[in-house]
């Protein structure tokens, strides 16, 4: 045989070898891959499916179109059309539903396997200076120790996957809790504007009488420039509370992710003189708040799968402390006059590194969970009494005012109102005892506020979610606020 065969017979077995074994790494490969599935739509389905269950509200996986909205903007807004609007148009929210997507991608991607590696070498001979001959080696391998973990890894990431749906389950439920409570503040608002409007216009016509009075010489300067005084300060509450009305509007239009044209939007409130707040609660919500608290808080779900994955990763560093890498491939060598085709092994030395660090890491990262999960539980379960008293509480103080306090200045009004037409008292007198009743209205629906924003927190703690400190402090401070803001008459 020539020289010239040879040589193109040699190379068509490289060849031939090379793209064997290329198209079989290939195969491997693409029948490990073949079931990776992208789609975030079952998960988010898991979502929206719990969400329509809990609130009766729909999740949208994608942007609210301008169409819709404005749909939806062209009727007074009432409290479940709020809420729905918030989670069709929260680009917060959009932006970690998608989120949903780099998690599922990552868990896909934990169980692809490595790409194998290929060597390629060419030696020549120069020692004849008639004859050069060539010999060519070709190396493909892969880490074998990586396939053989990848099934614990991806379990692993399918944890991070859960968690992350716990999130966005809580991200959910803390949208429809600020939204509620951000439309009872509007609404609250609304209210005491009107009746700040009531108490200005009763004190302008009382600062008219005393004007009268005064240039007859019939009222003196002190009580006249008390009553200008009250007037005064009558209208510089209206101002506040309207600058309050307009800071809740702004922050409805955060929550809906409203802007331009769409803040032109207006709520449906349910009419004057004075809205009848509904106090039902019930009682086998109260009576387990406590276990049911604690079983469905996304907080716990969260650190328990925490503690799982831990577990698990304990688990997959054992396994790699004893085989941290393990190589096999195929070795192909020819030359001149011969042809080698063999397997190729190696790995390492588990001697010095055996992963003792991450191990005993992990250990005590596993125990600090485990002591967090069970004061968090303690805390969920004095929250759940907290709440549960001051629920109970705020609806006795709504029902007081309802049956007691109103009723009972409502009829002292119609008495001074018969001795005001008997003329029996003054115009001053009449005038003060509707700013009494105006004042006592402005409590009730700061009791009704507090109480209706009890209820939408009660709802957040049987949902899964904890209510924030600062949440639980709102209620309180706004009525701080507007007992300073009314406090001269």
């Amino acid at each position: 045989m020539t020289s010239r065969k040879k040589a193109i017979i040699e190379k068509w077995w490289r060849f031939k070898t090379l793209f064997l074994m290329s198209f079989v790494s290939w195969l491997i490969g693409l029948i490990a891959t073949g079931c990776a599935n992208f789609s975030v739509r079952q998960t988010f389905s898991e979502i929206s499916t719990v969400t329509k269950q809990q609130n009766s509200h729909q999740l949208n996986l994608g942007v609210l179109s301008s169409v819709k909205r404005e749909e939806m903007l062209s009727q007074p807004l009432d409290l479940q059309r709020t809420v729905q609007l918030a989670l069709l148009n929260n680009r917060s929210l959009q932006a970690s539903f998608q989120q949903l997507g780099i998690d599922q991608a990552k868990w896909v991607a934990s169980g692809i396997w490595s790409n194998p590696s290929l060597h390629l070498s060419l030696h020549t001979d120069w020692s004849d200076e008639h004859t050069h001959s060539a010999e060519s080696e070709m190396v493909i391998s892969m880490d074998i120790a990586d396939l053989l973990f990848k099934p614990k890894q991806q379990v692993i990431q399918k944890y991070y996957l859960k968690m992350t749906t716990h999130q966005i389950r809580a991200e959910v439920i803390d949208l429809i809790s600020q939204t509620e409570q951000a439309y009872h503040q509007l609404v609250t608002d609304w209210y005491r504007i009107e009746v700040h409007r009531q108490i200005v216009l009763a004190n302008e016509a009382a600062t008219d009488f005393a004007t009268g009075l005064f240039q007859a010489g019939n009222l003196t300067r002190l009580d006249f420039l008390q009553q200008t005084s009250t007037y005064q300060h009558a209208k510089l509450s209206l101002l506040t509370v309207e600058d309050d009305y307009r800071r809740s509007r702004e922050r409805l239009n955060q929550l809906m992710g409203l802007w331009g044209k769409d803040i032109n939007w207006q709520i449906q409130p349910p009419g004057l003189p004075l809205p009848l707040i509904k106090t039902s609660i019930k009682s086998n919500e109260l009576s387990q708040i406590e276990n049911q608290a604690v079983d469905t808080n996304i907080s716990l779900k969260i650190q328990k799968q925490e503690i799982n994955l831990i577990q698990k990763q304990i688990s997959l560093e054992q396994g790699r402390g004893l085989l941290p890498h393990f190589e096999i491939g195929l070795e192909t060598a020819s030359g001149q006059t011969e042809r080698k085709i063999g397997p190729l092994i190696g790995f390492a030395l588990p001697i010095f590194n055996r992963g003792q660090a991450q191990k005993s890491m992990l250990e005590s990262r596993k125990k600090n969970l485990e002591h967090s999960y069970y004061q968090s539980a303690v805390e969920v379960r004095s929250r759940a009494r907290i709440l549960k008293a001051e629920l109970i509480s705020a609806k006795r103080v709504v029902d007081f005012y309802q049956n007691q306090v109103l009723p009972g200045h409502n009829q002292i009004l119609e008495q001074q109102q018969l001795q005001y037409n008997s003329m029996q008292i003054g115009t001053i007198r009449l005038l003060e005892a509707r700013q009494q009743l105006a004042k006592h209205q402005l409590d009730y629906f700061q009791a009704g506020y507090n109480y209706l924003i009890k209820a939408s927190q009660l709802r957040q703690l049987l949902n899964g979610r904890l209510p924030s400190e600062e949440d639980q402090q709102l209620t309180y401070n706004n009525k701080l606020e507007i007992e300073h803001s009314d406090g001269v008459h």
